[in-house]
């Protein structure tokens, strides 16, 4: 259903006449308005819904519905969250799985599944693995935050350690898969050839948020990570067959096709960027944002098991030249933006409590917005000894 309300300013007159209304976030609701949504998807074998911050009940609650709609009614059979984008979970008949928050990472579990997979077909390699295993364990926590800071805590000498390790298993693994293919099969090989992969680039992430966090990273460091995370949709897509269709759940910033900067510094170039780099129209990108005043923001806290506190925080008027902007002049509420329409001016969306700047067309072809931001955790602030 299209909203009806009329607004002088032309950029909302257009975003109002290419807006479908939802009428609930409620999870298990029925899916009727969410139709117009095939339309926007059309053919796209991959499709991402978005979130302009973390912890945001009404955003959680829109993906799952997002999700359900593509699962029941288009046919999409894989998915993956932000943080599970390198394993993917197959998603049955009638399953309704929850997005989630900012996610942790952890090396422990692929090297211990590399580790059993290893004692069928490379005993003498094992050693090298359970040592890896060991430094891992040092640096195995709740979230990336507490992982950076533990990475920076083991030292030099250690982490070189374990990044030496998992290069070592990587290509001793790669140049022996003859022989591995002889001693198993390949439905194990290749999963362990990505399980190792995954573990080298978490390993690399650690190392880049830490120099994120001290002020010595390199700009775009962290593009690494959503290069590997677009190979593994691309890895899962191939192996769907020409039918498979993946649907995605993750943050704006790592969606959008263009790059992410901010304060004229890059930050990292998106998964999506990457995606649409390789899938072109069959890569479709939705981003969420909401209209409200408030929103929770994630402070790094190292009084915490997490590495980071969440905590609501005041938010000005939205921006001229924004999306929310534009939104708020056209009265709506919860709705859909086709952006495929032409939507001249608008160059910015709420990323966490600060904008993120960037053509919207370009980064996105449609944003979901909602009318508030809900904490949906709160992470208390331990008392210190």
């Amino acid at each position: 259903m299209a909203y009806g309300r009329s607004s002088a300013d032309p950029t909302a007159q257009r975003i109002l006449a290419h807006t479908s209304e939802i009428s609930t976030l409620d999870p298990e609701g029925p899916l009727d308005d969410l139709e117009p949504l095939r339309d926007l998807v059309g053919d796209a074998r991959v499709v991402s819904i978005g979130e302009s911050a973390h912890f945001v009940r009404e955003f959680a609650q829109a993906q799952r519905r997002v999700l359900r709609f593509l699962s029941e009614r288009c046919g999409f059979r894989v998915l993956s969250f932000e943080p599970d984008a390198p394993e993917g979970v197959l998603l049955e008949p009638g399953a309704h799985p929850t997005p989630g928050g900012w996610g942790g990472a952890s090396l422990l579990p692929p090297l211990t599944a590399v580790a059993e997979y290893l004692r069928e077909v490379d005993p003498e390699l094992v050693p090298m693995a359970e040592s890896a295993i060991g430094l891992a364990e040092r640096i195995a926590t709740a979230s990336p935050a507490s992982a950076a800071a533990s990475w920076t805590r083991m030292g030099t000498p250690d982490s070189d350690a374990l990044s030496a390790a998992l290069s070592r298993l990587r290509l001793r693994v790669r140049a022996l898969e003859p022989l591995y293919l002889e001693r198993a099969d390949r439905q194990s090989y290749e999963p362990a050839v990505r399980r190792l992969e995954a573990a080298l680039h978490i390993d690399y992430v650690f190392r880049a948020n830490a120099g994120l966090f001290a002020g010595t990273g390199l700009p775009g460091d962290l593009s690494l990570n959503d290069d590997f995370l677009a190979e593994s949709v691309r890895w899962h897509l191939e192996r769907a067959g020409s039918g498979g269709r993946i649907a995605l759940a993750a943050h704006n910033n790592h969606i959008q096709k263009t790059p992410v900067v901010f304060d004229g510094e890059l930050t990292l170039l998106p998964m999506g960027q990457y995606l649409h780099r390789a899938l072109g129209g069959d890569y479709v990108a939705i981003a969420a944002t909401h209209t409200g005043s408030r929103t929770p923001e994630i402070e790094l806290d190292d009084s915490s098991d997490t590495g980071f506190a969440v905590r609501e925080v005041d938010l000005a008027a939205p921006e001229d030249g924004s999306i929310e902007a534009a939104a708020v002049a056209a009265g709506i509420g919860t709705g859909f933006i086709d952006l495929r329409a032409k939507t001249p001016g608008l160059d910015r969306i709420r990323s966490q409590s600060t904008w993120m700047r960037t053509p919207l067309r370009d980064a996105f072809d449609a944003v979901l917005t909602v009318p508030t931001a809900t904490a949906e955790v709160s992470t208390p602030r331990p008392a210190r000894d």
